[in-house]
């Protein structure tokens, strides 16, 4: 089994990013896991709970696992995981950072919740000299639009594959790079020149 997805990628560390203000009411506070907290909140997830004890056991190729989340009040309405190197993203550097597994509570949608999240994993990437990669499904309209909004660009089409049938355990594959110049991803305006 295997599914599409566009790979977008920050561009080399020259400048950080503009930071982009939250509607008011909302926070963004960082989580990183500990040894009694493996799971950042929100959504009960089992896969950030396998992430938050492959943190502890060395999956990751360096440090960096955590989550960028967004508050109202006390409630989780968006998270942002950020994910060191591992096994499913042979393509990354040693030292680059991923963001996936982002949610967003449907009540809270369309106010810049996602924009915001990636800028702060931008923002942080750059004071540490890395890039950041965002993997979104070819159909994923609004996280293509966020992520293109933060300034990634599409640098590849990959697909998900499975490894031995076990999801997993599987990886992306890079079946088609672009240009260096990247593309404007579909569902959004091209930049204005």
């Amino acid at each position: 089994m295997s599914s599409r997805v566009l790979v977008l990628r920050s561009p080399e560390p020259s400048r950080p990013p503009a930071p982009v203000a939250l509607p008011e009411g909302y926070r963004l506070d960082r989580w990183r896991p500990g040894p009694l907290e493996l799971a950042p909140p929100g959504p009960p997830s089992r896969k950030h709970l396998l992430f938050g004890v492959g943190a502890h056991a060395g999956l990751f190729a360096g440090p960096g696992y955590g989550a960028i989340l967004v508050r109202r009040g006390d409630a989780v309405v968006h998270r942002s995981s950020v994910y060191p190197r591992y096994f499913a993203f042979p393509f990354m550097g040693r030292d680059d950072l991923q963001v996936g597994a982002t949610w967003t509570d449907p009540a809270h949608r369309g106010r810049g919740l996602a924009r915001a999240a990636l800028l702060d994993a931008l923002a942080r990437c750059h004071a540490e000299g890395r890039r950041l990669w965002y993997l979104v499904e070819e159909e994923n309209l609004p996280s293509i639009r966020a992520a293109a909004a933060a300034g990634l660009t599409v640098v590849a089409h990959a697909e998900r594959r499975s490894r031995l049938g076990v999801h997993a355990l599987g990886g992306y594959r890079i079946v088609r790079w672009e240009d260096d110049a990247g593309v404007t991803p579909p569902g959004t305006a091209a930049a204005p020149g």
